[in-house]
């Protein structure tokens, strides 16, 4: 005969009121939100701001780049307007 092995007895497992689960949720959400800010705040810290003259600086660059990029698509823009006008008449 084969040996049989002892099964351990199935044992209930207590699940959550749904009281205590909304409890612990919203506690967990406003913990979870409070570590957010906090790790943000550690993380703003490190940051390494421009100086104001780098700040000017960067601006006027990015501005200038805008500028250009404006002319360059208006004049793509009005070429093939152009052509189309054209070519359609």
């Amino acid at each position: 005969m084969a040996k049989q092995k002892n099964m351990p007895a199935k044992t209930s497992s207590k699940k959550p009121t749904k009281k205590n689960s909304k409890k612990i949720d919203i506690v967990s959400i406003f913990k979870k939100i409070t570590r957010f800010i906090k790790d943000v705040i550690v993380e703003l810290k490190k940051v390494t701001w421009p100086s104001r003259k780098n700040l000017i600086s960067y601006t006027i660059a990015v501005v200038v780049f805008v500028i250009i990029m404006m002319v360059v698509i208006y004049g793509i823009d009005s070429g093939a307007a152009a052509a189309i006008q054209a070519i359609f008449g």
